[in-house]
């Protein structure tokens, strides 16, 4: 199969990595004229008109930040392109060996939300993978790359890929999502504001990409959103799964300064290591996951003090 990687940063490269064998004659293209540390023999098709005569290859696999319509533009003369075109996300969610798959979306709080419900999970016994746009390439992670914790007495040679009973929990951001072709078992879309106007054409064509999240999943799936935003509660329409707030009953929510799910307490707002009063939210609506999963108040409880702010996320650097 004759393949095209439109981009070569860091998914281009696990791209590569999937996708070269034998049986596939792979092209690496990229907008820049001297790509950093290429694969060795790799052909290459660089520079401004990377993205013309399209049409000869079986697949493209575009980086995430390439319009999928700027593909198109720059082949308009080739037929059937648009089913071609796929990326690492694509991929991954139809490999993977699990279908305990959790997918996060929001303009806000998805990194912060995806790693409150990983940790969570793993107190809770489950044996966690956590990427995507919080920074491991989810082709990787096929690998073990985005195992949260290795487990004790398990030395780095053991297996760490993902297995049949794991819980993989992706970061999408509207990059990855404009084209996906599979929804997540449990899809969580929290607070949505208009944002990345400047890569898409228009607003609703920003909430359209937000709203693949739900768009493939069936009645055996989970819709999470937040209540009292119209927009999340708009985009969980799509979904054919059971729909479950956060903020607001059946989902976890906040009242007398601590947080409930079921009449159950399961922390006081001083328990939260997260800054900003902005990420009792996100603690909302990853409780509301884990519950779905595992009802332990006890491991959602660590879980939330064992988190503190992520990186650029309101970290206090230095007292003066």
């Amino acid at each position: 199969m004759k393949i095209a990687l439109l981009g070569f940063d860091r998914q281009g490269r696990s791209a590569y990595e999937y996708w070269s064998s034998p049986d596939n004659e792979v092209t690496i293209c990229d907008r820049k004229s001297n790509l950093d540390n290429p694969p060795p023999d790799a052909a290459l098709k660089l520079g401004d008109n990377y993205l013309a005569d399209l049409g000869q290859y079986d697949l493209l696999v575009r980086t995430p930040g390439l319009h999928p319509q700027t593909i198109l533009d720059a082949n308009p003369d080739a037929s059937l392109l648009e089913d071609k075109i796929t990326t690492v996300t694509n991929e991954f969610m139809r490999a993977c060996p699990t279908k305990n798959i959790i997918g996060v979306t929001g303009t806000k709080g998805k990194g912060t939300t995806a790693t409150l419900i990983a940790e969570m999970l793993h107190v809770a016994g489950k044996r966690v993978h956590l990427g995507g746009n919080i920074g491991i390439p989810p082709l990787d992670m096929l690998q073990g790359a985005g195992l949260l914790h290795k487990e004790s007495g398990q030395s780095d040679s053991e297996n760490k890929s993902i297995q049949q009973d794991d819980w993989v929990i992706l970061e999408l951001a509207n990059y990855q999502l404009i084209d996906l072709q599979y929804s997540p078992h449990i899809a969580v879309c929290l607070m949505i504001t208009p944002e990345h106007l400047d890569w898409h054409e228009s607003l609703e064509e920003y909430l359209r990409a937000k709203q693949q999240i739900f768009t493939h999943q069936a009645e055996k799936d989970i819709a999470i959103y937040k209540a009292g935003d119209n927009r999340s509660m708009h985009l969980a329409t799509t979904s054919l799964g059971s729909h479950i707030p956060y903020m607001e009953a059946p989902g976890a929510f906040v009242k007398d300064d601590a947080v409930w799910i079921d009449n159950e307490q399961l922390c006081h707002k001083k328990d939260v290591g997260l800054v900003g009063e902005h990420n009792l939210e996100n603690v909302c609506a990853a409780a509301t996951v884990v519950w779905q999963i595992t009802p332990e108040a006890k491991a959602i409880r660590e879980g939330i003090k064992n988190i503190k702010s992520l990186p650029h996320r309101l970290e206090l650097i230095k007292e003066v």
